[in-house]
């Protein structure tokens, strides 16, 4: 998953989750753990990694070279995954020694377990040329999609409809392979979307709140005030300085391009007065508006993740805030580290 948040990021990637319920329903861990597989590291990657500052950074601030900097992202990135494994690791030899030792607030995973565990030993499945055509189908689908929006710039043409009308076309010939009527594939289709829905209304009332707060230029007048805090320090804190007011105000624009698009224009004259160049500037705020989503109630695809997963907000953000607090002290010895030397992206 960390290699894969190294290249891709955004909303969609909470598919992954429903995969690691599954491993984790067979490895007997819960919740949890499932999130730390998958949601965990695809954010964790894509908010440090070159790739995601590069794509983010070529949106709001095109005066930085596109993927320069990349060996020193790449260190970065690094660090960050080596932590993080280090700790998903600790985590899950703790539950599976002792179901106990979850940090879920309810015991409701393990008889969910439990039951999933029995229907399965009852059920026999025999599989056909007809199951085998759609696994290929399955498999072949994403494939298209990254050929597509690769060779024939489908994202950059058509947007976010593109995800809905290949993997639409999936669906519906994976029906006609099967044999089933129109009638079974609405009712299909209708059994599939009942648990997203709650996810969906999840990502649209904390989307909401976001929206409000950035295009009531609310954030913009917070930010201005903050950023005459700024004079007098030495280019190292500033860079510090910077990571942590962009991940305060992560919670409330949990976007990593529009917490950017209102920061920089803000910061960077500011920054460079302080000697602070646009590599590090760009560093600061990616990290800063990346990291802090996975523990922000704002953020659509973290509270669609928890629900696809089956957990809650509670437990996971028990979960998360000493990872969280690591993060932020390497972030901050990173960004001052890179400052003092005079990193400015040539490796």
């Amino acid at each position: 998953m960390a290699f894969i948040g190294f290249f891709v990021g955004g909303d969609q990637m909470i598919v992954f989750v429903t995969l690691g319920v599954i491993l984790v329903n067979r490895l007997k861990l819960d919740p949890i753990t499932a999130l730390a597989i998958t949601f965990l590291p695809l954010y964790m990657a894509f908010s440090v990694s070159p790739s995601g500052m590069a794509k983010i950074g070529q949106i709001v601030y095109p005066h930085v070279p596109l993927y320069s900097g990349y060996g020193g992202r790449t260190i970065m990135y690094v660090v960050f995954l080596a932590v993080t494994l280090f700790y998903v690791i600790w985590y899950a030899k703790r539950v599976i020694k002792n179901a106990d030792n979850s940090l879920m607030t309810t015991t409701e995973w393990q008889f969910q377990q439990h039951d999933n565990t029995e229907q399965h030993i009852k059920q026999q499945v025999t599989a056909g040329v007809r199951d085998y055509l759609v696994v290929a189908l399955i498999i072949l689908t994403p494939i298209i999609l990254a050929l597509g929006n690769g060779l024939l710039k489908w994202s950059e043409h058509y947007g976010n409809g593109v995800f809905i009308t290949v993997f639409g076309v999936s669906f519906v010939i994976a029906y006609l392979i099967k044999g089933k009527s129109p009638s079974q594939m609405v009712d299909g289709f209708i059994e599939g979307a009942k648990p997203m829905l709650v996810v969906a209304f999840a990502i649209i009332m904390a989307n909401t709140i976001s929206v409000i707060l950035e295009k009531g230029q609310i954030l913009s007048t917070i930010v201005h005030a903050l950023t005459t805090q700024l004079d007098g320090s030495s280019p190292g804190i500033v860079s510090v300085l910077v990571f942590l007011v962009a991940t305060v105000f992560n919670f409330l624009v949990p976007s990593g391009s529009g917490l950017m698009s209102v920061m920089i224009p803000i910061l960077q004259p500011v920054t460079h007065t302080l000697g602070v160049n646009d590599q590090m500037l760009l560093t600061a705020l990616s990290f800063g508006g990346g990291l802090g989503n996975l523990v922000t109630p704002t953020l659509g695809a973290t509270v669609g993740a928890i629900a696809i997963a089956k957990g809650n907000f509670a437990s996971w953000l028990k979960f998360m805030v000493p990872l969280f607090v690591i993060w932020i002290i390497v972030g901050a010895v990173l960004l001052y580290f890179f400052t003092l030397v005079g990193w400015s992206g040539g490796s």
